[in-house]
């Protein structure tokens, strides 16, 4: 994907700006690094703070930000991320380190079932 918002002085104004901005995988495609290219070492990752109403929309892409660029739990995104077991897990287990008591019916149904029963009681957070 060519990434020409970043080339633009002024990307706000080109025609659909704030449409495509309100798309969880344009934003992540476009603002993220990890599809990083080499003009990508000049460009200023801070930008997806600007647009995390779009990341939130998203279950994998709301994992994503907490891990790689918050590195703490990201608020705005936990209602996405409590509706996809795969991520509520791993958020809970790598982010949280607690229980993701919004997501545990989901979770509890899954195939995670017995790693987060695990986890939670090796943090002292029985279910």
């Amino acid at each position: 994907m060519l990434k020409l918002y970043k080339y633009h002085k002024n990307p706000e104004k080109l025609y659909a700006h704030d449409l495509v901005h309100e798309d969880a995988d344009f934003v992540w495609a476009t603002y993220s690094d990890e599809n990083m290219d080499l003009d990508a070492m000049f460009f200023d990752f801070s930008d997806l703070e600007k647009y995390e109403k779009a990341i939130a929309k998203s279950a994998e892409y709301s994992y994503l930000y907490a891990a790689n660029y918050l590195d703490d739990r990201f608020v705005t995104g936990e209602p996405a991320i409590a509706q996809n077991a795969y991520y509520a897990f791993h958020y809970a287990v790598d982010i949280m380190f607690e229980r993701f008591r919004r997501a545990e019916p989901l979770i509890l149904n899954s195939t995670h079932r017995n790693a987060y029963l695990v986890a939670m009681e090796r943090y002292g957070d029985k279910v």
